[in-house]
């Protein structure tokens, strides 16, 4: 009777967590594609989902309480006021944006003030900072004194601060990792599906669901992490043969689908992680042979190499079956596929043209780029945003267009930083316009000053260090291969591409793996909070 209790209280909390990790990837899908206003507000909802998973652990009877109530009453009247204020001065700012921001306040305003009752005056919770907390913090305080005007560092550090002090049973920290790894692959074939009816393949670089090939392929490898997670929990719970071949079917599909996108950051990234997913997992925990393993990621590699003509063909072929287009903000031209063009038409990329391209591009990774510059963009900027041009032949490879990126912004980077409206450049010959710097570290020397550069590095350098700690618990806890794997991606595609915006779904989730049931620094799970224990009980009578 007590087992199926608790099987009936971990099915409840895994649907609901299940349901904010699909929550998360379409607010990932959101801030990657629509406009402004819509991004922006997605973003802020990011922690409406902590919220929903931090109070699945508290007592919610101790927040129906008069001073709640009233507190509640002000924050929904200043969303009134808000919009009265808003409908007065349209276009200036975002009504959803500044709505979501109240209500953020309005649960940080309730959580905070109770863990920090429960830490401080009551001390039924330990509080275990360490180095890494403190370097966040010391980072969130430097982000207020810099003249960035970012607020998501103090956001961030008091939503993630509340979820690191949220204790789970081991039952709940089971459900959360698991509807982490299986909501992740299901938005998945929600996305996908999307691509296949509305998203015509008329492009080299395959966009999916996504504007940007970079960023679909970056959502591509996520999945295909969270696939190797879920064949290795498989594997420790003796699942059948069948689940087995399915999701290493899957595997091999997702390495087919981060090909279509010509992003060879992705393409560099799934290697590293499949050899070390090689080595530590199926080496190292599960016992395997070198040559075992040498001969399954040959079998992966030739059944990616087998799917990708199937793969090809559903891109190709199923939006054609009811061809009707979706374009996001700016994405429409000219030569785009219509819903009156026939499935034959020649805007739809074939076989040839797609691979013409791609083994062009990595037989010339280090020669002269085609005229469809992935790094490049071209437009018109200020005037006070117009640099000189580089004195040799840049654009030569893709290598020394990074170079050239990271060479500027770093230049330009002071001790506080720059305000939002700063950050894009235009070469003033070419017209090649720059966003940011293409690398994680240095944007955030760009965005908060030479100090934030020093904290950030030594975050970086605290949380891989914890992840592989993490990972070499991996016969215990079968889940302890996720924090390293996430961050793997974060470090690696980071170096080259955009991941530090806020709803950016790999930006959540290596704050998510980063709690210490999850990182390691508890062991096992924590039992309920003394009043939850108390309520539970007397639910039980």
């Amino acid at each position: 009777m007590k087992l199926q209790k608790i099987g009936e209280k971990l099915q409840g909390k895994y649907a609901l967590y299940y349901l904010c990790f699909l929550a998360l990837n379409y607010i990932e899908y959101l801030c990657a594609n629509k406009a402004g206003n819509v991004w922006k507000t997605a973003a802020n909802c990011t922690g409406l989902v902590i919220m929903v998973i931090v109070f699945s652990q508290l007592p919610i009877r101790q927040f129906l309480k008069p001073v709640y109530y009233g507190y509640t009453v002000l924050c929904m009247a200043a969303i009134g006021l808000i919009y009265l204020h808003w409908r007065q001065h349209i276009g200036e700012y975002c009504f959803g944006q500044m709505a979501t921001a109240v209500m953020n306040v309005w649960w940080l305003g309730m959580a905070v003030p109770w863990f920090f009752r429960k830490v401080i005056e009551e001390k039924t919770l330990k509080l275990r900072i360490g180095a890494l907390g403190w370097t966040w913090i010391l980072f969130a305080v430097w982000s207020v004194i810099s003249v960035a005007g970012r607020w998501w560092p103090v956001w961030y550090l008091l939503m993630f601060g509340t979820f690191y002090l949220t204790r789970f049973s081991r039952e709940d920290k089971e459900a959360l990792t698991r509807a982490m790894v299986d909501g992740t692959i299901a938005s998945f074939f929600i996305l996908q599906t999307f691509a296949y009816l509305f998203r015509p393949y008329d492009r080299t670089r395959y966009h999916g669901a996504f504007v940007n090939s970079n960023m679909m392929a970056l959502y591509y490898l996520i999945i295909y992490c969270m696939v190797l997670v879920k064949l290795h929990l498989l594997h420790a719970k003796g699942a059948k043969w069948g689940w087995k071949l399915f999701y290493g079917v899957g595997a091999a599909g997702l390495l087919g689908f981060q090909f279509l996108t010509i992003c060879r950051t992705s393409w560099v990234c799934s290697i590293v992680i499949t050899l070390y997913y090689g080595w530590t997992v199926l080496h190292r925990t599960w016992g395997e042979k070198i040559r075992k393993v040498v001969l399954r990621g040959c079998a992966l590699g030739l059944s990616a190499v087998v799917l990708f003509p199937v793969v090809f063909w559903t891109v190709r072929w199923l939006p054609t079956i009811h061809p009707h287009p979706i374009w996001h903000p700016g994405e429409w031209q000219t030569d785009s596929v219509f819903s009156w063009d026939p499935p034959d038409s020649e805007k739809y990329v074939e076989m040839d043209e797609f691979l013409e391209d791609a083994l062009g591009r990595i037989v010339n990774v280090l020669k002269l780029l085609q005229s469809r510059n992935p790094f490049v963009l071209h437009a018109y900027a200020r005037a006070e945003d117009v640099i000189p041009e580089p004195d040799y032949d840049w654009q030569r490879s893709s290598l020394t267009v990074r170079k050239v990126f990271f060479q500027t912004y770093w230049e330009h980077a002071t001790w506080l930083g720059h305000p939002e409206e700063d950050g894009h450049y235009v070469f003033g010959e070419s017209g090649v316009y720059m966003w940011h710097s293409q690398n994680l570290w240095i944007q955030m020397v760009y965005y908060f000053g030479y100090p934030a550069g020093i904290l950030v590095f030594l975050m970086l350098a605290l949380s891989l260090w914890k992840a592989l700690k993490k990972a070499g618990t991996l016969r215990e806890d079968s889940y302890a291969i996720l924090p390293i794997i996430i961050w793997l991606v974060y470090f690696m595609f980071g170096l080259v591409e955009v991941v530090w915006n806020p709803g950016q779904l790999i930006f959540t989730y290596v704050f998510l793996v980063m709690h210490p049931q999850l990182a390691g620094e508890i062991q096992g799970g924590a039992e309920a909070l003394p009043e939850r224990a108390g309520t539970e009980a007397r639910e039980r009578e």
